[in-house]
């Protein structure tokens, strides 16, 4: 008992201290009753399953999903909060550990973010420690919050949160989570370990629950674990090692559920995550495919890795960036446009939201597919019923996903919002509206649940009356109806990305010429059928309309698709032309768009309607015959049988008789009438035999009679056709009215009698033929077996083959040999049984050939043909013909023999003949063998006969021999004879041989046909004695001749040819060759060698000399050193060489050399110039030793010329050495002459420098004494007042200008005018385009005063003083700052637009300012006042003093202050009181007072005027008012806009046509203005007649097709002087040059312009040289003038300045020489002078030179046409403007004529009754207007436009004379 006590005791002290006034009971037992009542101390903390197990009821309260990602997010979310501050990457990793050989399966979540301390991961195990609460409620954690910063779609990483998330989803996942935490700034790693089995350890043990250890130890310490189970600990504690911070949550004891779903469905919930954590993975934009990198770089830096870990698998890794299937990417790479929007709620709440459009592409809907939607999770147990049909894209599923701070709250969404709802009628179709998503970004001030799966209170506060939505356009807020914009957003997006039709069957391309637009009237294509909505539409098909008055019922024909398509194509929309049905009806067409196509009629109802309209035409006949003799179809008939009577009834599909159409609309009671018809088919066609129409007779049907006289044979028709009373039309509205048709057959009758019918004539002798047998009516019959013809001639043999007895009676086979004979025909038995027929025979088919001569071998010469007459006969023997017969003879023994061929088809006889026939090579007699035969009939056998071919007598062999003497030498064909050149070749003879080598004898006939190529004379006596013309060889061993004998007759053409080779004769004379230059230099030796030969007296060489030869040449000559004089022969070319050339010194000159060889000489002339160059020398300066002095920039006393002279002190024309001045780099040279010096005062050396050939000459020294010039400005010298503050506005302070001489002296006496002030905004360099004079300045003080600009900002100023018009001399630049001026007002940074309020309960309503900024400005709009504090009082004042009732600010007061900082302030959401007091319809003005105690004067307020509104009294009036107005309005516009236009019109009308004028004086004129141009055109000016090159976009032409030049003497001159140019291509570019430059291999120039240097080009306006200053230096004479001036340019006359700028230059054209040389001469004496050109055709060039041939130009036509052409002359130019101005005066006479009566008749439509009843009544409707809009307070705000404050502006606008538009305030 002692020891019970004692326990009780313990507790009771345990649980508190026993204090004085206390009773401390101890207790027995429970139940022991009480003598007082006490107090007991109890522990309530919660069990601990509410910290392990609610996670699993949070979780699996969820939609139809697993919530077991949704879990591991809670995780990632904790990792994302812990790296927001990390400046590097931030790391999260997920791992799966399921690999069994390191212990059972775990997950754990590790991030390197900045870790938690001990005092931290204990307040991270407290549940529901929130991160708001742990600042006050727990010690020593330091980490009280601080909400981060807005940022876009608030990605700030703030979404660990509660406290409960995490703990939650651990024991969700698994039984025990280890949190592993190490501090960035911490060298231990905190370990703490939460387990479900701990907590039930310790409940059972009745111990505290909420109590346990942490662990601190150092990283990659694992000693700790010792458990199996947790054996991949080690190596994650091993990867501590070097990391600064960092979190890892193990969770152990994974639910096996869990672990088989994180296996099987792997990637479906890392899509999951990938779509939570979307927008921090991908940046604010999401996962755009085409994003620039830098708008996601912020973003880039999150690195969630998802890794799984199987026992002998492949670990799984992916990054959450990788995965491109998530939903939102998804939706952002489907969308083609979206729409973003804001809407703030009351508070701080802030939605961003954004809609996305997924077109309808092709064949099927873009809107992504969600495998997590629950319509798409059905599980095999659902109740089909319970099963979500999706109706096309987005289905059932809701619009917008909510993201809150950029994380994904999975189980909330927001169906729609009323703007974005489908509507009753909307602007784009409904199916629209299933084609948008939605994403909506909260930030923090929603509530969440502490999972983060459902948003408290997101959808309530959007749906909101006070929610205020604005649309988003590039990032700036735009006011406007939201619905209104977002209706019009979804309309584009339809129209400009839905591809929901398909169009195949491409047909082809018309013009709709039936539309009214022109526009629109072409491209169309045309198809045949459509898909659309899952279903075909064909033409051909049933279809029905909607939308349409009346509905309407057709056919498709096509379809219609505007645009130049080609094949199948998707569009959102087109055209479908339809045919009414009944077409019968209707026979009409109708387009309308597809769209009102009826999708949900089926062809069953359409083909009912149509049947239904259908019943009521007549359908079918009713024929019977009262009488018998029916006609049967197809029946057959004997000749002249009867067709009974006709009874017809007219019957409807409904079976009902009619005699009238129904009362349609296109036929209404139309009678019908019945036509009756027999149609005879015969061979030649349908013929018309019987025809009767017969009418209804009311008591009495349609009725025909009988029929009996039908008696030819064949195939008839008997129809009846319906037929339209008076027309007789056979149809109605395009169909067929009913008919019936009999078809019957009438045969030949039986045979009583018999003629002969139609023979097939011509008969022939043994060629069969039949007899045929016809009936009483002459038509073919049958015969009975028992008749047998008997056929009957005199003296004749006749047969037949068989009888046919069938329809087509005939005796066939019937043959007859003879002549003309009479033929009896008997058939016994009927009763006329004989006939007589007469017939004559013709010859039988070809039998047999009979050719002659007629023996069988024959005699023929080779060479000749052969006649022949051939013969075709019959059996008989008659010759007889047919068509096709041609005889053929082939030759055979020997190859190449001809074929001979005649046609014999006229008479049967010919003669056959053909070309000669040759044998080659035939030296006796040859057998051949010729064979006769007819291809086309194979019956005649062939004939042959032998041919005896004999050798030709003609000639075939010509030989010419050379008589020697008594020796002739035969001379063959071909060869070559050596003859002495010269000399003549004698005693040549000819002979000729036939084919058997027969000599023959020439005759003078033969005689005639030879020929010889060498002489025209024959002597035709020697020729037939067989001698030949003499032949003279060639003088030149080099002129070898072809001799040529011929013979030619008609038959054989011979020659015989040889070929004569000239040799050399006998020396005669001696050449010397002098090989290069004939030039020497004095003291050098001839560089190029001399050759000499000897030749005969033809001057050819001779080539059989020897070396000894060299004895008998002597070589002398005046002053020649023979010294080093050489003579050598040379044997390959039989030629003395000679070198050594070399002469004496003395005076430069011709020197003559002479060649001597045995008794021949040759003299040899060679130019002795001056030796090499030597030293220089000054001409004309003599006295060097004292300085010169020159004044710096003037003329010397004299030119200094330097010549070059050789050692001898002869003057040296060597072009090769190089002049230099030393110490003089300013100093201006010419070529060989200087004039001017410009160099610094003082002395100075001036100092030639010359070298040739790497060695220096002697050169002259000269001193220089140089003097400043006292007039030459250098410098501007500026002086001001420097401390001067430049105000916007003021004047600028005094600038003192002075101009500095060279010798530091100011210059005196300068014009004011020529100094001028240039001023830009900037401190940067002088731009192009800055006014070049802004303020004229004075030299003195106090000069003229100038504003300085009334805008603030950075200037520049610089100074210049125009030394000419070319040389300017500019000071240094002023750069300063324009300061503000002092403040006068207050204004707004923007201008707002007039506000309109009421006293609504609406906030959006009472709002007179949402977002105005008010600045201090200076009377000139700058900003100022920086320095200013103080406050802005806004109030609000009547615009008149009679208003009384003045609007309250929200809190019914009526200043409101605002603080006033820097001279800025930001006024946002001013809102008037609900229910503020104010006149309704009444204009109030806002004041913005400024109060500024430091300021000593006052600034003017900013004034807002605005309109109230009563809402409450006025809200029902004024849409009453409204709605009427607006009717009113339109009305208004429709009359006015009619009346206007005819004003218009007949005002226009009255202008144009009130006009004189003269339409046959202007006829004439025009005749004889295009008259005299053409008569100009004809006459011949001068062209340019070179190719140009083809032109293209690149290239020009060539520069002579560039210009023209009027004047003749002028053209010459400057196309001689461009004469290497003219042929230049000129292009813009290198590389069409370069291309030009290949094509051509190099050969064409080129010239392309974007390689000029242009700086350098001369400026065409600028005036001559001799004008400076506008006065002329000299007076000019010969009218000079540039010569560039003078081009015409037809075309790219910009570049073609550029083009003869460069090569033209400053080049003058002047009259004569002697002007030229005057206008040089004194040019020079100021300025350089380019180079000059003369009428004449002179040239002085630019250096002076002037004379010889390369300065003279040539005759026009020796320029080979390269040539500047010759303008049109200017009177054609004027006749053409005149010839234009003539025939637009003829349009606009016949136009006139027109339109007068068109004014005629508008001006009585005008002034009709029925107008001036509608000017009235707009009258009325004005007067009404005008009053509602007086009611309504709107007549001021429509008539006038605010400028200002307080200020009304008019704008009236005018219409000048010109038809310009001004505008007059």
């Amino acid at each position: 008992m002692k020891n019970e006590v004692g326990f009780l005791f313990h507790i009771c002290v345990v649980g508190g201290m026993v204090k004085d006034g206390m009773t401390f009971y101890l207790l027995q037992s429970v139940d022991q009753s009480l003598p007082s009542a006490t107090k007991e101390r109890i522990d309530f903390l919660p069990h601990y399953d509410t910290l392990v197990k609610s996670g699993m009821y949070e979780y699996y309260a969820s939609e139809g999903q697993n919530p077991l990602p949704f879990a591991l997010a809670e995780l990632i979310d904790n990792s994302l909060s812990a790296t927001s501050e990390n400046t590097a990457v931030r790391r999260i990793q997920l791992k799966l550990l399921f690999d069994d050989s390191q212990g059972k399966p775990a997950v754990a979540v590790i991030d390197n973010g900045r870790g938690m301390s001990s005092k931290q991961l204990n307040n991270w195990a407290v549940y529901r420690l929130s991160k708001f609460t742990r600042q006050s409620d727990m010690e020593s954690d330091h980490s009280g919050y601080v909400r981060p910063s807005a940022v876009p779609r608030s990605l700030n990483s703030d979404i660990s949160y509660f406290g409960v998330g995490g703990k939650q989803a651990v024991f969700f996942v698994g039984q025990s989570t280890r949190m592993i935490s190490k501090p960035a700034d911490s060298k231990d790693v905190h370990e703490l370990v939460l387990s479900k089995e701990d907590f039930e350890k310790k409940e059972k043990n009745k111990e505290a629950i909420y109590k346990g250890y942490i662990r601190n130890r150092k990283p990659s310490d694992s000693s700790h674990i010792v458990n199996d189970d947790e054996r991949f600990l080690h190596n994650l504690i091993m990867e501590e090692k070097d990391k600064e911070g960092f979190t890892a949550v193990v969770i152990t004891g994974v639910q096996p559920e869990h672990v088989q779903y994180l296996k099987n469905n792997f990637n479906r919930w890392t899509r999951q995550l990938s779509h939570i954590y979307h927008y921090y993975i991908h940046g604010p934009k999401g996962n755009e495919i085409n994003l620039p990198m830098k708008e996601a770089r912020t973003f880039n830096n999150i690195d969630i890795e998802i890794s799984m870990y199987e026992k002998g698998k492949t670990p799984k890794i992916v990054n959450l960036r990788e995965i491109k299937d998530d939903m939102q990417t998804l939706y952002i790479n489907t969308a083609a446009d979206s729409f973003e929007f804001k809407a703030k709620v009351e508070g701080d709440g802030v939605v961003e939201g954004v809609i996305r459009y997924h077109p309808f592409l092709y064949d099927k809907e873009t809107y992504p597919d969600d495998p997590c939607f629950p319509s798409k999770l059905k599980d095999d147990n659902d109740d089909e019923e319970c099963y979500v049909i999706e109706k096309g894209a987005r289905g059932k599923r809701p619009i917008f996903e909510c993201f809150w701070n950029g994380r994904l709250i999975p189980y909330t969404t927001v169906e729609n919002f009323e703007w974005c709802a489908l509507p009753k009628r909307g602007l784009a179709p409904s199916e629209c509206y299933n084609r948008i998503s939605g994403v909506l970004f909260t930030n923090d001030r929603f509530q969440v649940s502490t999972n983060k799966l459902t948003f408290m209170d997101l959808e309530l506060k959007l749906k909101d009356r006070n929610t205020i939505f604005t649309r988003i356009v590039n990032g700036q807020e735009q006011r406007m109806k939201i619905d209104r914009d977002f209706s019009l957003w979804l309309k584009e997006c339809h129209e400009k990305h839905d591809k929901q039709i398909k169009f195949i069957h491409f047909k082809e391309i018309i013009t709709r010429t039936e539309l009214h637009s022109k526009r629109l009237q072409s491209p169309w294509s045309t198809y045949l059928a459509i898909e659309w909505d899952g279903k075909t539409y064909k033409a051909g098909q049933l279809v029905k309309t909607i939308k349409t008055v009346p509905l309407l019922y057709g056919r498709i024909r096509k379809f219609f698709l505007y645009g130049d398509h080609d094949g199948d194509v998707y569009a959102t929309g087109g055209e479908v032309q339809i045919v009414l049905e009944p077409e019968e009806l209707y026979d009409e067409t109708k387009v309308i768009p597809i769209c009102k196509l009826d999708r949900s009629v089926s062809s069953k109802a359409v083909k009912k309607y149509i049947e239904e309209e259908m019943s009521k035409l007549p359908d079918r006949l009713s024929v019977t015959w009262p009488d018998g003799d029916e006609l049967l179809p197809n029946e057959t008939k004997l000749a002249g049988a009867t067709i009974g009577a006709l009874r017809i009834e007219i019957l409807n599909k409904k079976g009902e008789a009619m005699q009238k159409l129904p009362g349609s609309g296109h036929g209404a009671a139309k009678k019908l009438l019945v036509e009756l018809k027999v149609i005879f088919h015969s061979h030649n066609g349908d013929k018309e035999i019987i025809s009767h129409i017969s009418q209804h007779g009311g008591k009495w049907p349609y009725w025909f009679k009988k029929m009996e006289n039908i008696t030819k044979l064949g195939s008839y028709t008997l129809k009846l056709q319906v037929v339209l009373n008076e027309s007789n039309a056979d149809t109605f509205a395009v169909r067929p009215l009913p008919s019936e048709t009999f078809k019957f057959n009438i045969i030949e009758g039986k045979p009583q009698k018999f003629s002969i019918g139609l023979l097939d004539s011509p008969f022939r002798v043994g060629h069969p033929f039949n007899i045929p047998l016809d009936d009483e009516f002459g038509h073919a019959t049958h015969l009975t077996d028992d008749i047998v013809p008997i056929l009957e001639a005199s003296g004749l043999t006749l047969q037949y083959e068989e009888i046919d007895k069938g329809p087509n009676c005939a005796i066939k086979g019937v043959t007859a040999k003879g002549l003309n004979f009479n033929l009896k025909v008997t058939l016994p038995g009927l009763k006329e049984e004989c006939q007589i027929l007469k017939i004559k025979l013709l010859p039988g088919p070809p039998w047999q050939l009979n050719v002659k001569p007629d023996t069988d071998t024959l005699k023929i010469e080779n060479g000749t043909a052969f006649p022949f007459q051939v013969e075709v006969l019959d059996e008989v023997g008659n010759i007889t013909a047919q068509p096709k017969l041609i005889v053929h003879c082939k030759f055979s023994g020997a190859p190449g023999l001809p074929v001979y061929a005649v046609d014999c088809s006229s008479g049967g006889i010919n003669i056959l003949t053909g070309p000669v026939l040759h044998v080659e090579n035939i030296k006796k007699d040859q057998t051949l063998k010729a064979r006769f035969e007819i291809p086309s009939c194979k019956s005649v056998p062939p004939l042959e006969k032998t041919i005896k071919l004999l050798p030709s007598r003609s000639v075939a062999r010509l030989q010419i021999f050379s008589i020697e003497g008594e020796k002739a030498m035969q001379i063959q064909h071909q060869d070559e004879i050596n003859w002495v050149a010269g000399d003549v070749m004698q005693n040549l003879i000819f002979h000729m041989y036939d084919e058997g080598d027969r000599e023959i004898l020439i005759t003078p006939t033969l005689a005639e046909k030879v020929k010889v190529n060498w002489t025209p004379k024959i002597n035709r006596e020697q020729l037939v004695n067989g001698l030949l013309p003499d032949v003279k060889v060639p003088t030149s061993v080099n002129d070898v001749h072809y001799y040529v004998v011929s013979f030619h007759d008609g038959h054989v053409s011979l020659e015989s040819a040889f070929t004569i080779r000239p040799l050399a004769d006998e020396p005669k004379h001696i050449k010397c060759k002098l090989k290069g230059s004939n030039t020497i230099q004095m003291g050098e030796k001839l560089q190029e060698e001399i050759e000499v030969m000897i030749t005969d007296q033809h001057g050819n060489h001779i080539q059989n000399l020897t070396s000894t030869c060299l004895d008998s040449l002597k070589i002398d000559g005046s002053g020649l050193d023979k010294s080093e004089l050489r003579s050598v022969w040379q044997a390959d070319t039989q030629t003395i060489c000679v070198t050594g050339i070399r002469f004496k010194p003395g005076p430069p000159g011709t020197k003559e050399l002479c060649f001597a060889w045995r008794e021949f000489s040759h003299f040899l002339r060679l130019n002795l110039i001056a030796g090499p160059p030597a030293k220089l020398v000054l001409v004309d300066w003599t006295e060097l030793e004292n300085p010169v002095s020159v004044i710096n920039g003037k003329e010397l006393q004299k030119p200094l010329i330097v010549q070059l002279c050789d050692q001898w002190n002869n003057p040296s024309s060597e072009p090769d050495v190089k002049i230099n001045l030393l110490k003089a780099g300013n100093l201006k040279r010419y070529i060989g002459v200087l004039t001017t010096i410009l160099f610094c005062r003082g002395e100075h050396t001036l100092q030639f420098k010359a070298t040739y050939n790497k060695n220096t000459l002697n050169c002259p020294v000269i001193r220089l004494n140089v003097q400043p010039d006292p007039e030459r400005p250098v410098h501007l010298n500026v002086k001001y007042d420097t401390n001067a503050t430049l105000v916007a506005g003021n004047t600028f302070p005094d600038f003192i200008i002075s101009v500095i001489s060279e010798a530091d002296n100011i210059i005196k006496n300068i014009s004011p005018g020529i100094i001028y002030m240039k001023m830009w905004e900037g401190s940067r360099t002088v731009p192009q385009n800055v006014s070049k004079i802004l303020y004229l300045l004075a030299t003195e003080p106090g000069s003229r005063q100038k504003m300085v600009p009334e805008k603030v900002g950075t200037y520049s100023i610089q100074f210049a003083f125009a030394i000419d018009k070319i040389n300017i001399l500019n000071s240094e630049q002023i750069v300063f700052e324009v300061e503000p001026n002092e403040p006068t007002q207050l204004m707004p940074r923007i201008l707002p637009n007039t506000p309109t309020v009421s006293n609504a309960q609406s906030v959006g309503s009472r709002t007179l300012v949402k977002d105005l900024t008010l600045v201090i400005m200076d009377e000139y709009k700058n900003c100022t006042g920086n320095d200013l504090d103080g406050k802005i009082i806004a109030k609000i004042r009547s615009s008149t003093d009679k208003v009384k009732d003045i609007p309250l600010f929200q809190g019914k007061t009526d200043t409101v202050e605002f603080p006033f900082h820097r001279g800025i302030v930001e006024i946002e959401d001013l809102v008037l009181a609900e229910n503020s007091p104010g006149r309704d319809s009444t204009e109030y003005i806002l004041v913005f007072e400024p109060d500024i105690p430091i300021l000593n004067r006052r600034l003017e307020p900013y004034c807002l005027p605005f309109m109230f509104y009563d809402g409450y009294k006025k809200q029902q009036q004024m849409a009453t008012l409204s709605k009427e107005r607006d009717e009113l309005s339109k009305s208004i516009t429709a009359y006015r806009d009619t009346f206007d236009t005819t004003n218009q019109l007949l005002t226009e009308m009255k202008r144009k046509i009130y006009l004189n004028f003269q339409l046959h004086f202007a006829c004439s004129l025009l005749k004889e203005k295009i008259s005299e141009r053409e008569g100009i055109m004809k006459q011949p000016r001068r062209t340019c007649t070179c190719s140009d090159y083809p032109k293209d976009k690149d290239v020009l032409g060539k520069i002579s097709h560039l210009a023209q030049i009027e004047d003749n003497e002028a053209a010459k001159v400057i196309s001689w002087h461009l004469a290497s140019d003219m042929d230049c291509v000129v292009t813009l570019t290198t590389a069409a040059a370069r291309r030009i430059f290949d094509e051509t291999k190099g050969q064409q120039q080129v010239l392309p312009l974007d390689s000029i240097y242009r700086r350098s080009l001369p400026d065409w306006n600028r005036p001559l040289p001799h004008l400076q200053n506008g006065r002329n230096t000299f007076k000019a004479i010969g009218n000079p003038v540039f010569a560039r001036n003078l081009l015409t340019f037809p075309e790219h006359t910009e570049n073609c300045q550029t083009v003869f700028g460069m090569l033209l230059g400053d080049a003058i054209l002047i009259d004569n020489l002697d002007a030229a040389n005057h206008y040089r001469k004194e040019l020079v004496k100021n300025t350089h002078c380019p180079a000059l050109l003369t009428r004449d055709g002179e040239r002085i060039r630019s250096n002076g030179k002037f004379g010889g041939l390369q300065n003279k130009a040539p005759p026009m036509d020796k320029l080979r046409g390269m040539v500047f052409g010759a303008p049109l002359p200017q009177r054609c130019k004027i006749l053409s403007e005149q010839i234009d101005l003539l025939q637009q005066y003829q349009k606009a006479v016949a136009w006139l004529t027109n339109k007068k009566a068109d004014l005629d008749f508008h001006e009585q439509s005008y002034n009709s009754p029925e107008m001036n009843k509608k000017k009235k009544e707009l009258a009325d409707q004005e007067k009404r207007l005008k009053a509602i809009e007086q009611e309504l307070g709107m007549l001021l705000t429509h008539s006038l436009l605010h400028d200002g404050v307080g200020k009304l502006t008019i704008l009236i606008i005018s219409e000048t004379h010109s038809g310009n538009l001004q505008f007059h305030k």
